[in-house]
C-alpha cells in the first residue's frame, strides 16, 4: 500500500443492503503465522507458490511485464464462469519485513482460498496474489490487462491488523453497504475513508469499470507503522486479524451465491 496522504473523507454505515443472512461461524481452519513473513519478494512468491499449487483446484503463475515477480492465481471453480476476484498484494517495500503491509493480507488469502475450495460456490472464485503492487499497481494492472473473464467484483486485502478495520471511500456502493452492514451485525468497528493519495490493486479493477471494494487498517494514527523498520513481528493484532477475516468471508459468501 502506498501511504503517504492525508485523511479526506470520514463517512458513516450506510443502510442494510445484504442479500442472505450471515454466517457467524469461522471455519475450524489454522491461519499461517503472520509474523513469519518471507523477507524478500523472491521469498514470498515461492511461500505462496508453494502454498497453492498444493492445495488450490487449479494453481496459475502469471507474468508481469518487467518483473521476475509473478501475479499467483488459485481458482475455484464455480458453477457459472462469472468470477468474484478477492486479491492481496505480497510484495514489500525495502524497510522493514512487511508484516502488515501486507503479508497479513496474504495468509487471510491463503486461508479463505482453503476455506471457500472445500466448498460449491455459485460463481468462480479467483484468489489472486498479486506482485509489484508497491511500485504502482503493475501486478494488478497485468491481470486486469490480460483478463478474458466475466468478472462480477472485486475485494482486495491490504495492510491489515494494524487497527479497527477501513473502507476505502472510493469503492463500489454496494459492497461498501454489505461491508459495513456484515461489521455492523457482527459487532466490529469499521469506517469508510477516503484518501488522497492512497493506493492498492481495487483500483486497476475500479478503473476498467469493475465493482471493487478496498479494506484496509491504514488511517493517520496508524500509517507510521509501515513502510517503516516497525513493520515487523508483533506489528499486526491478531484480534482486528480475525475480524477482517470473518469479514471477508461473509462478504464472499454475500456474492458468490
Amino acid at each position: 500500500m502506498t501511504a503517504n496522504a492525508e485523511l479526506a473523507v470520514d463517512n458513516k454505515p450506510s443502510d442494510n443492503c445484504l442479500k442472505q443472512e450471515l454466517n457467524l461461524t469461522t471455519p475450524s481452519l489454522e491461519l499461517k503465522n503472520v509474523d513469519e513473513a518471507p523477507r524478500t519478494n523472491s521469498q514470498r512468491e515461492l511461500t505462496v507458490s508453494n502454498w497453492w499449487s498444493q492445495q488450490c483446484p487449479e494453481f496459475e503463475r502469471q507474468a508481469v511485464r518487467r518483473y521476475r515477480q509473478h501475479n499467483l492465481i488459485c481458482r475455484i471453480p464455480g458453477k457459472s464462469e462469472q468470477t468474484l476476484v478477492v486479491g492481496a498484494h505480497y510484495d514489500k517495500v525495502s524497510e522493514g519485513y512487511g508484516v502488515a503491509d501486507n503479508w497479513s493480507g496474504i495468509v487471510m488469502l491463503d486461508y479463505l482460498s482453503r476455506y471457500f475450495a472445500t466448498t460449491e460456490p455459485d460463481l468462480t472464485i479467483e484468489f489472486v496474489a498479486f506482485a509489484a503492487e508497491e511500485d504502482g499497481l503493475f501486478g494488478s494492472k497485468a491481470y486486469v490487462d490480460q483478463n478474458t473473464k466475466p468478472i462480477t467484483a472485486m475485494i482486495n486485502l491490504d495492510t491489515i491488523g494494524l487497527g479497527s478495520l477501513v473502507v476505502d471511500g472510493g469503492s463500489d456502493s454496494v459492497l461498501m453497504c454489505q461491508a459495513e452492514c456484515i461489521a455492523e451485525q457482527l459487532g466490529y468497528p469499521i469506517t469508510v475513508q477516503t484518501w488522497r493519495e492512497v493506493s492498492s490493486d481495487w483500483e486497476r479493477f475500479a478503473k476498467k469499470g469493475i465493482p471493487a471494494i478496498g479494506i484496509h487498517s491504514v488511517t493517520k494514527r496508524t500509517v507510521r507503522r509501515i513502510h517503516h523498520r516497525r513493520d515487523k513481528a508483533g506489528n499486526v493484532d491478531l484480534d482486528r486479524l480475525h475480524e477482517a477475516l470473518k469479514l471477508a468471508k461473509n462478504l464472499i459468501d454475500q456474492n458468490v451465491h
